[in-house]
């Protein structure tokens, strides 16, 4: 069976409602999956990065983040 990947949820994502406009998820995650070039900006994803941990969805305030 293939592993889980985060997928982010764009049109849920707000990163101007986390703190400093900071991605609780982009914090979160040990693996680096996620990252923001400055505040406020959507989160990217980085490919191969994600190790299926959920950890990330788990951090996301807007429910943005999803296994799939």
């Amino acid at each position: 069976m293939p592993k889980s990947i985060a997928v982010v949820s764009y049109d849920r994502c707000q990163p101007r409602q986390c703190d400093h406009g900071i991605c609780n998820a982009v914090i979160a995650c040990p693996h680096g999956f996620l990252y923001q070039e400055t505040a406020f900006e959507l989160p990217e994803p980085r490919p191969g990065a994600c190790v299926g941990c959920g950890i990330c969805t788990q951090a996301c305030l807007h429910d943005a983040i999803l296994l799939i």
